[in-house]
This record gives structure tokens, C-alpha cells and sequence, in this order.
């Protein structure tokens, strides 16, 4: 599986601190990941027109660690005690 990402994208705070961020924009099967990205755009026609060009392709596998956050302010929490 993989998803692609576009990565020109800035958030704003409601106290107008300024971000970088992603915008996913799809997940897809392939063989490999160009296999999938091609899957993704036949399978996505909205994104050629959406103008998105900068992108970066992620795979998700076996391998691919998946928490959530909180486990990690357990964690955290553990070592500040």
C-alpha cells in the first residue's frame, strides 16, 4: 500500500503560528511503489486536476511500525515521573 503526499501545503493557527504540513492524497496497491502511484492516479482522476505535482510516495508494509500517540505520552509520562 502506499500513500502519496503533497508536501506545498502551510496551516495557520488560531494564533496565526504557521505550519508545514501534508495533504494525502490517496492510498493505492501495487507491486511496488510506482506501480501503486500509477493505480493511485488511474484510480484518482481528481488529482491531475487538482495540479498537484510535488509529491512523495510512502509504502506501508509488515515492517511499518503503527502506535498511537497515546501510547507514547504513557511512555513519556513513565520517564518524567
Amino acid at each position: 500500500m502506499v500513500y502519496s503526499y503533497d508536501d506545498d501545503s502551510t496551516t495557520f493557527d488560531p494564533e496565526g503560528n504557521q505550519y508545514e504540513n501534508l495533504i494525502i492524497l490517496g492510498k493505492s496497491f501495487g507491486a511496488n511503489p510506482e506501480d501503486a502511484l500509477k493505480n493511485l492516479l488511474i484510480e484518482n482522476e481528481w488529482i491531475k486536476e487538482s495540479k498537484f505535482n510535488d509529491v512523495a510516495i510512502v509504502e506501508i508494509n509488515e515492517e511499518t511500525t503503527r502506535t498511537t500517540l497515546d501510547e507514547f505520552y504513557e511512555e513519556l509520562e513513565g520517564i518524567s515521573s
